[in-house]
């Protein structure tokens, strides 16, 4: 199943239903944050990798197979300096979470533009990534229910 896209309202329909088998994020950490930066994702359903992040207001959507995805994955996955890597798939507990939806668009508050991508799941939890880009910030929110 390739996906591909890079727009600024999107969404990925081709997932809804499917459960995730691994989901990581590289980023900076920073003193009070954590700024992601590249995330991949796998379901059980596909034997498909999928690479994504959030730049200048935009979603990144890139489909690789196993054999392409994984020198790109070990480079972007290894922690060095102030990049570190999160594991959402365990620290969010989403090992039998089906998306029910992943939907990238924009928004205006007090004359900010921003990017915002959100994943939900059955259960009602949320991953919300959200870039600002003139500040150079994309924040993660992981929301329980």
């Amino acid at each position: 199943m390739q996906i591909r896209r890079q727009d600024f309202t999107t969404g990925i329909p081709q997932l809804i239903g499917h459960t995730v088998s691994f989901f990581k994020v590289s980023g900076d950490s920073k003193a009070d944050r954590f700024d992601p930066a590249v995330f991949w994702l796998q379901t059980h359903e596909t034997n498909y990798w999928y690479r994504f992040s959030l730049h200048a207001f935009a979603l990144h959507w890139d489909t690789y197979s196993e054999s392409e995805a994984q020198q790109l994955m070990d480079k972007d996955l290894e922690q060095r300096g102030q990049q570190q890597v999160k594991n959402l798939k365990k620290d969010f507990r989403l090992d039998k979470e089906r998306i029910v939806s992943i939907k990238m668009d924009q928004h205006l508050i007090d004359e900010q533009r921003y990017g915002q991508l959100r994943i939900l799941f059955e259960s009602g939890k949320k991953i919300v990534v959200q870039d600002f880009d003139e500040e150079n910030i994309t924040k993660l929110t992981l929301e329980n229910s």
